[in-house]
């Protein structure tokens, strides 16, 4: 709701020829919506707005006005100040006039620094205003330096830092201004000092580079966050929206790279990095996807019928990413570990492993389906022949198998021996009628 309110302008006492500072004065729940625009004597002449710098007025950016060198001509005259509100829209003058009052010192007064700023925030290029006022007779001067550890040194004064009486002025502000500057008044009966740090920062920002990558499983993937700004108080990783935690393979190489060797599927994921300061939070973000491929059997076996005491080889290769790790089983069973018999594999390139079963000096026991199972964690492929051994039949044991009711089982009778005329199944000493055959 709007509410009414006064722009005040106070008196402010000083002495000749030091300089006065004057403030416009609002109601403390609308301060920080008044900005001071215009500084006016009550005569109606303009004096400037902020940032004005003059031989006579300075007005800062803050708002104050500063007379400089006051004279009694100095008194005549009150001096207002209109601002405008920016929450409502409103312009106003100040109700009242400011008037400023010389008081004639009788004996020497060191000199008192009444204005300052402790510290003072500014973004780079901008122009900068440290100020310093103060009173003492005979009138102070006024002496800028920047401290140095236990030192305070002093700075060339140029177009770029200027100082106008207790005023340091210093244009296109850089990130190097950033520093303890001591505002020293003297004169012939003392010295007072006063500190100012001055924080220049830069719009900040990030970037993740790259912003998109496709990373093999097992490969090494780093990302870097492109921090543009100051300053910078902390850079915070997270892995999609959720606070990264750098443990195992996952590793801040510095705060600014992540580094995941080797790469796994569960790293698949949007990675942020959230840059902050105490102004503001800017945050890059990336894509890092896992490259996947379904196995797939680039040579296979075939079926075979080989006479006993020959040599056997059975080939699988099969492809992928990851590299898929290829299984055998013979009629449903792992391949038994026999002295004739050697299961092993090598990888040909890196997406492709060659697995082989090698029986020498085969035997009736050796034939039956054999079959080769290649997976990857994205696919499980199998292939399977059968290897037939000539000679009589042989029926490999066979273990026994629990089912749910109502469930269908299929069980295969691991028979080798070739050739098969025939093959029927008995349950207990009755045989099972073979439907087709009755058909």
């Amino acid at each position: 709701l709007q509410q009414s309110y006064e722009i005040h302008v106070s008196d402010h006492f000083v002495i000749r020829g030091s300089t006065a500072i004057l403030q416009c004065q609002s109601p403390p729940a609308i301060r920080p919506f008044i900005k001071v625009m215009l500084w006016l004597r009550e005569d109606g002449v303009s004096i400037g707005s902020p940032g004005t710098i003059g031989d006579k007025y300075n007005v800062l950016p803050t708002g104050e006005l500063l007379v400089k060198n006051v004279v009694p001509s100095d008194t005549l005259i009150g001096y207002q100040c209109q601002v405008h509100h920016r929450l409502i829209g409103e312009s106003k003058l100040s109700s009242t006039a400011g008037k400023i009052i010389i008081r004639e010192p009788h004996t020497s007064l060191p000199p008192t620094i009444t204005e300052s700023r402790p510290i003072i925030r500014a973004r780079e290029t901008e122009r900068v205003f440290l100020p310093c006022v103060g009173q003492g007779y005979p009138n102070p001067t006024y002496r800028w330096g920047r401290r140095d550890g236990d030192r305070v040194t002093s700075f060339h004064l140029g177009e770029r830092i200027l100082q106008k009486d207790g005023i340091l002025i210093i244009q296109q502000a850089a990130i190097q201004d950033t520093g303890v500057y001591v505002c020293e008044l003297n004169n012939s009966v003392g010295q007072d000092k006063a500190e100012t740090k001055l924080l220049v920062s830069a719009p900040l920002s990030a970037k993740i580079d790259p912003e998109s990558q496709t990373v093999d499983v097992g490969k090494m993937a780093t990302l870097s966050c492109r921090v543009m700004g100051h300053p910078v108080h902390s850079v915070v990783w997270l892995k999609n929206g959720s606070p990264l935690v750098a443990n195992g393979p996952i590793k801040l190489v510095s705060r600014d790279i992540l580094q995941i060797n080797p790469i796994r599927r569960e790293d698949s994921a949007m990675y942020q990095c959230f840059v902050s300061n105490d102004q503001e939070v800017v945050q890059g973000s990336a894509e890092l996807f896992v490259a996947e491929d379904a196995p797939t059997f680039t040579y296979v076996f075939s079926e075979q019928a080989v006479h006993p005491g020959t040599s056997v080889s059975l080939k699988c290769s099969a492809s992928g990413n990851p590299l898929p790790q290829v299984t055998w089983l013979v009629d449903g069973f792992a391949i038994p570990e026999a002295y004739h018999i050697r299961v092993g594999d090598y990888v040909s390139d890196e997406r492709t492993v060659n697995s082989y079963v090698n029986v020498s000096s085969v035997t009736v026991e050796d034939g039956g389906t054999y079959q080769c199972v290649a997976q990857n964690g994205v696919q499980v492929i199998n292939h399977s022949r059968r290897l037939n051994v000539f000679g009589p039949p042989f029926i490999r044991p066979m273990k026994n198998l629990t089912a749910l009711d109502g469930q269908i089982i299929i069980v295969h009778c691991p028979v080798s021996g070739y050739p098969i005329t025939k093959v029927y199944w008995e349950r207990g000493r009755f045989k099972l009628i073979d439907w087709r055959e009755s058909e």
